[in-house]
């Protein structure tokens, strides 16, 4: 039976670095994501953006999900050059998540 896991702490923070950062102590990897802006559309800055808000910054993860780290230090830099930026959660093998 696998050990049990609490999302819970840092990892529910409103602040996105410090969330990231706890996930990525549990086992995770993370990717910054463009975030959605006051007016509803993707910071990509593509006016038909077909995946709003969901979709990595390729600056910074060139190759996608491929990219995530875990680096803490990697991890603050990204949130730092892009304090609108969605969180993206790799989770770690064996975690199933469910989004009801």
């Amino acid at each position: 039976m696998p050990k049990a896991f609490r999302f819970e702490d840092d990892m529910k923070s409103s602040s996105t670095t410090i969330a990231a950062c706890a996930w990525a102590r549990q086992g995770a990897k993370i990717i910054a994501l463009h975030g959605i802006d006051e007016k509803g559309a993707c910071g990509c800055g593509k006016r038909q953006c077909g995946s709003p808000g969901k979709h990595p910054i390729a600056d910074l993860f060139p190759k996608g999900q491929h990219s995530a780290t875990s680096s803490v230090t990697k991890i603050r830099r990204a949130f730092k050059a892009h304090p609108d930026a969605n969180l993206g959660v790799i989770l770690p093998q064996g975690l199933v998540a469910l989004d009801v």
